[in-house]
């Protein structure tokens, strides 16, 4: 098994190296020559998308899609479209009226930046762009296999996927008695909408432009799931020592209990891709470089 951390990983792969180059390149010059709108909003999304992000859905459509030889500018566009739709949840999240944080990547989130009207406008901004990018007539992929993506991302990202979790998350947490009724169960399904299945996204969509076929695609798709739920819980053992109060498995499970279900869920996705018969050792450095960082911070 590899001993690297996610974080190395993600810095000295040659696959991270040459994304993290071209798709910030990519990014800049969308919003350069792309955006019309009053200066406000403009300044709110440049503001909320440029600076310290990881950019991990991109990143993982482009690892994925790097292995079906998909071009580069397709999973760039479509990556675009991502991180679009990844940051008009955060800002919304950040809102008053949601999670009230007052800090996003390092500094003031949108709303305490700008205003919160300007940050529900900015949210809806992207999330239209990002729709605009999926149906774009630039995008050189067949016209069914966008609406295939489009219908995907809507279902994924709606109240079936990341809406449906956060309503979920703010019914148990806004009521203190629901809140200490919670079971390891309810929290692993709110962090399967509300993140696993955005991750998931990424596998999703490289199946389709590649045309997997349904054994395939099955389990390549749960690999991108395992991959969605051990990134929560790594983000889950981080967050902890900052909020004990959280929807986080440490509050119910003992870490024991977490390093066993990781340890199934690792080897659950090394069988997937066995049977999927792909051949990728981005892919397990990938789930085993989450697997590392969350078993060595359990381990402290």
């Amino acid at each position: 098994m590899s001993n690297i951390s996610f974080q190395q990983f993600y810095q000295n792969s040659p696959v991270c190296k040459v994304f993290s180059q071209e798709f910030e390149l990519y990014l800049k010059n969308y919003l350069k020559n792309n955006l019309q709108g009053t200066q406000t909003l403009v300044s709110a999304i440049n503001y909320t998308i440029l600076g310290n992000a990881k950019r991990l859905r991109p990143f993982l459509l482009y690892l994925t899609g790097s292995i079906f030889k998909i071009e580069s500018n397709i999973l760039y566009h479509i990556g675009l479209a991502l991180e679009f739709l990844h940051t008009y949840s955060l800002i919304h999240d950040d809102l008053p009226a949601l999670d009230n944080d007052d800090i996003r990547r390092g500094k003031p989130s949108c709303h305490k930046e700008f205003s919160e009207s300007t940050a529900i406008l900015t949210g809806d901004s992207l999330l239209t762009l990002a729709f605009n990018l999926l149906s774009d007539e630039n995008l050189k992929i067949t016209e069914s296999i966008k609406l295939k993506i489009i219908n995907i991302t809507s279902q994924f990202l709606g109240i079936e996927g990341m809406i449906g979790g956060q309503e979920l998350d703010l019914f148990y947490t806004k009521d203190l008695a629901r809140y200490n009724s919670l079971t390891a169960k309810d929290i692993l399904h709110i962090h399967t909408l509300k993140t696993a299945k955005f991750i998931e996204l990424t596998f999703q969509i490289t199946s389709l432009i590649a045309n997997l076929s349904p054994k395939t695609n099955q389990h390549f798709t749960s690999f991108g799931s395992a991959v969605g739920i051990m990134f929560q819980i790594l983000d889950d053992i981080e967050d902890y020592k900052q909020n004990t109060q959280s929807l986080n498995l440490l509050n119910i499970l003992s870490k024991n209990d977490i390093k066993n279900y990781l340890t199934n869920l690792l080897n659950q996705s090394k069988y997937d891709i066995q049977e999927s018969s792909i051949t990728s050792s981005d892919l397990i450095n990938l789930q085993e470089s989450i697997y590392f960082s969350a078993i060595s911070l359990l381990s402290k």
